[in-house]
């Protein structure tokens, strides 16, 4: 397979180099405590930006949800947290307004978890980012998961 076949667009035409494009195709995610290792799909710390841009890809958010591409940006989000990626936390946190704005109740679910396995402390980001508010007046932020 030559790298051009390997490369897939998103809805809005973004070109995902792999092994993030392999994302477009997987499909629904496995749920919490059964992610997958993304590491092992060969997803690294060179994939960050993609990943970040799969995650906030308004045209995967809102693809058909029998689709594989509607379940793209969770993947992209677990994998942001496997890598612990603290350069994902300000735009994932930008997406907990699709809670409310399209119902999208995988943010509200997932989302916290997948911030707290990031690991970075949410107190150095402004507590007057609505998000941030929003997020803090629920149940709280579960504990981050590590593997030992």
């Amino acid at each position: 397979m030559n790298g051009s076949n390997d490369n897939k667009k998103s809805l809005a035409g973004h070109a995902y180099g792999p092994p993030v494009a392999r994302l477009l195709r997987t499909g629904e995610s496995m749920g919490r405590g059964k992610r997958a290792t993304y590491a092992a799909r060969g997803i690294g710390r060179e994939h960050v930006p993609d990943l970040i841009h799969m995650a906030t890809d308004k045209a995967l958010h809102t693809a058909p949800p029998e689709s594989p591409l509607a379940w793209a940006p969770i993947h992209a989000c677990w994998a942001l947290a496997e890598l612990r990626a603290e350069e994902a936390i300000v735009p994932l946190i930008s997406l907990l307004r699709r809670v409310d704005t399209d119902e999208d109740n995988w943010i509200n679910e997932d989302l916290p978890y997948m911030l707290t396995d990031i690991g970075r402390p949410l107190s150095c980001l402004s507590q007057n980012t609505l998000p941030i508010r929003r997020m803090a007046s629920g149940r709280g932020l579960p504990q981050p998961r590590r593997s030992e």
